[in-house]
């Protein structure tokens, strides 16, 4: 390994090993221990004011602005104060709870909210979904995402957004080298043999293009290879951890190979200054795997692009699903506004607003199979038919564990050592995961 390599490594072991030490989302407030769960019942007269916490760019800072406005105008009696917090956005939330000044309505992914749900500082929502489920039609919501947002049989939050993720390619690299889009046909092998034709080793730095980019040590990307090749992370019951096998050792290997033995995908280390993301919008890759919300950035692209499924591998095509859900702290004095809060998020209206600009994919079946709300081919230059087929037939969602975040903590840590190293030993790595994750998951 290189100096720079190995300084590199350096680094991110000491921000894991920061990371990793921060305080897990484990404690509870005096009050949300006494709080009984509340139902979901007020004076809709009654005036009131509660906090909405979310992250993300200004671009999706404003449509959660133009959601709250459009909420408010219905919603007289209720005030809403928006929490955006663009960055160390988790961090932040577990400081509020720790100081009792938490938000009413929180945004939390799927496996943070979990291990939220799993401390006791969450009100459960089952109760009442299960009282308005005809009222609100929550049947109409994919039912996938409920699951995601489900722990220890109760519902802790309903689900805001998601979006499969798909291939995004830049069709003039594409026409330049003679290559064919890419379609259904490609498999593994096919990324490898055409992603050669794409590459540009050219030794000109400006002139210098790879096939593709990508991140192996983050999830998203390795859990969609792990289980294109057939592996998995848990068992079913969720107790074993079964990630060390030939079939995740092979996706892994494949992802590896595409740096140092095919050369068709940068080394890490061109990523410390330029993420895959802004290296396709700067057309240095080719192809460059995103979820459906990349989708809103790429309309500010200057070159023509599309999407693509996942090449297919030995097991499938599958990609990383991550929900959003909408929790409500059990502390909070306003829970019933919250709901109301919550369900015109996920309703309907909440829901076109914040796919307009292809943000993200609906969470309701009947909005997303209606083209005129979304991707509608008028305003969108997209493959909608590969956008709803990447989220309907080829998603999954990570394991719904409450030490997944810790879980996920290590794995990433001994991935990031392995596809920085040319040489890198992937036994290795995964012993040293082994090593860390089963203390975790015995807990």
């Amino acid at each position: 390994m290189n100096k720079r390599a190995m300084a590199l490594c350096a680094s991110i072991v000491m921000l894991l090993t920061a990371c990793s030490s921060t305080p897990a989302a484990t404690s509870t407030t005096n009050s949300g221990d006494k709080q009984q769960p509340a139902e979901a019942k007020a004076d809709p007269n009654k005036k009131v004011t509660i906090k909405y916490s979310f992250w993300g760019d200004t671009d999706t800072k404003n449509l959660h602005i133009a959601v709250i406005d459009e909420f408010m105008k219905r919603n007289p009696n209720i005030t809403v104060e928006p929490v955006y917090i663009p960055a160390d956005y988790l961090t932040k939330i577990q400081t509020s709870f720790t100081g009792g000044t938490q938000p009413d309505l929180i945004n939390f992914t799927a496996n943070d909210l979990i291990s939220f749900a799993a401390s006791g500082v969450l009100e459960p929502q089952t109760k009442w979904i299960k009282q308005e489920w005809d009222k609100e039609n929550f049947g109409d919501i994919f039912e996938r995402l409920m699951k995601a947002l489900e722990y220890n049989g109760e519902q802790w939050a309903l689900p805001r957004n998601s979006a499969g993720r798909t291939l995004f390619y830049n069709k003039r690299i594409f026409d330049e080298a003679g290559v064919k889009y890419p379609d259904s046909s490609w498999t593994w092998d096919t990324l490898i043999e055409q992603g050669k034709k794409l590459t540009n080793n050219s030794t000109d730095p400006n002139k210098k293009i790879y096939a593709i980019g990508f991140q192996g040590e983050v999830s998203d990307i390795s859990a969609s290879y792990i289980w294109q090749a057939g592996g998995d992370y848990l068992s079913p019951d969720g107790k074993k951890f079964i990630f060390n096998s030939n079939e995740s050792k092979q996706a892994l290997k494949y992802l590896h190979d595409l740096i140092y033995v095919h050369k068709i995908a940068p080394n890490p280390s061109n990523y410390t200054n330029a993420v895959p993301s802004a290296m396709f919008l700067n057309e240095k890759v080719a192809m460059h795997y995103d979820a459906g919300s990349f989708i809103a950035t790429m309309q500010k692209a200057k070159f023509p692009w599309d999407i693509a499924l996942f090449p297919e591998g030995p097991k499938g095509r599958d990609g990383a699903l991550s929900p959003t859900g909408l929790a409500i702290p059990k502390a909070s004095k306003n829970k019933e506004a919250a709901w109301q809060l919550a369900k015109f998020i996920n309703g309907p209206v909440g829901q076109e607003i914040l796919i307009s600009t292809g943000f993200s994919a609906p969470v309701r079946k009947s909005i997303l199979n209606d083209e005129k709300k979304y991707l509608p081919p008028d305003k969108f230059k997209v493959n909608r038919k590969v956008a709803l087929e990447a989220y309907t037939d080829h998603a999954r969602v990570k394991p719904n564990h409450p030490a997944w975040v810790q879980m996920d903590t290590i794995i990433k840590k001994y991935l990031g050592l392995y596809f920085l190293d040319p040489n890198g030993k992937l036994d290795d790595a995964m012993k040293q995961i082994d090593n860390e994750v089963n203390p975790v998951l015995a807990k």
